[in-house]
């Protein structure tokens, strides 16, 4: 064995230098998060991306419908919407809605929940529950047996979508 300055075996403090096994590691970690990925574009729900849309943007239209009411929202088309690939695999998004509320007033998540139910359970859904958000974000979500979420969350801005695993490309 070679040693240099500096090496524990010169010194006679430590261990000597094993080679690590790192390069062979990194492969092994990059193939297991590859499979990863690759199962979670197989979508849990057997939709594709259009039929998401067929299907989930009814849902955002009409649950935000019912929770303008409580919210005291009036909605604006929002941002994004598309096929992403996401932590938990591939998933389809609507475009999320927005709407400016009073920054200082938290919503009264119970008016919301109760408002929404009906407009929930004409797409499948249970009621809806409050939400444990990062970030300040108070909100609710319902998920139904497809894995689909709708998700109304507020922090000055209140926005509403819904997300869907699909299968498909990412």
């Amino acid at each position: 064995m070679t040693t240099r300055r500096g090496d524990g075996a010169r010194s006679g403090r430590g261990r000597p230098r094993t080679p690590v096994a790192w390069p062979r590691r990194r492969s092994l970690v990059a193939a297991v998060a590859s499979l990863a990925l690759l199962a979670g574009c197989t979508g849990s729900s057997g939709l594709t991306s259009e039929q998401a849309r067929a299907e989930y943007d009814p849902v955002l239209q009409d649950v935000a419908k019912a929770a303008a009411g409580p919210l005291g929202a009036k909605w604006k088309d929002g941002t994004g919407g598309g096929t992403n690939l996401t932590t938990e695999g591939c998933r389809w998004f609507t475009k999320t809605m927005t709407a400016e509320l009073d920054p200082t007033e938290t919503p009264d998540w119970d008016a919301v929940i109760a408002d929404t139910k009906a407009a929930l359970a004409a797409h499948g859904f249970p009621p809806a529950q409050l939400s444990q958000l990062t970030g300040g974000f108070t909100g609710i979500e319902a998920h139904d047996d497809k894995g689909a979420r709708v998700t109304i969350q507020s922090k000055g801005t209140t926005n509403i979508r819904v997300s869907v695993p699909v299968a498909g490309p990412c």
